[in-house]
């Protein structure tokens, strides 16, 4: 007699994920990191370090947990300075389809000088708050102040979404 069977058949079969609870602190005094409301409704949306659809608070001994690691609402959460400026995150780094920034626009390039291909571009004005990530002036100009900032001449490149704002 000739059995067949298939490949799927000799797979190793899932289990359904198990519901991960949600850490509480052990102790009043112990370090709590919850991201501010208007942070989270503003730029955390934008953001490539957002990991979670809820925010909530994070005993500190949790922040780096891998278990823990599908519900923390932040990746760098522990260091990521949302207190620094009201409303903004300092180490916020927008995802590559944010539109009406110049790191999202054609004409930015980081290597040419200004960092705007655009001869006689426009006034920038500054969109969103940053950190410098270091290294020379000219890195710390191009992170903290021109990738989150925009100009009149904007125009959009191929991974932004289109819809406005």
């Amino acid at each position: 007699m000739n059995i067949q069977i298939s490949i799927d058949e000799y797979l190793r079969q899932e289990e359904p994920r198990a519901k991960i609870e949600i850490p509480i602190a052990q102790d009043e005094r112990e370090t709590v990191f919850r991201i501010p409301d208007d942070v989270w409704q503003s730029r955390c949306k934008l953001c490539v370090h957002k990991n979670a659809a809820e925010n909530i608070p994070v005993p500190l001994w949790a922040v780096h947990r891998q278990q823990y690691s599908e519900i923390i609402p932040c990746r760098i959460m522990s260091i990521s300075r949302t207190r620094d400026r009201p409303g903004e995150c300092m180490s916020f780094a927008p995802r590559m389809d944010v539109y009406g920034i110049c790191e999202t626009c054609i004409h930015n390039n980081i290597f040419h000088d200004g960092f705007c291909m655009k001869k006689d571009h426009a006034e920038q004005h500054r969109v969103y708050w940053g950190t410098d990530y270091g290294g020379d002036a000219r890195k710390v100009d191009y992170y903290s102040r021109h990738r989150l900032s925009v100009c009149n001449n904007y125009e959009p490149d191929l991974y932004v979404k289109e819809e406005k704002p």
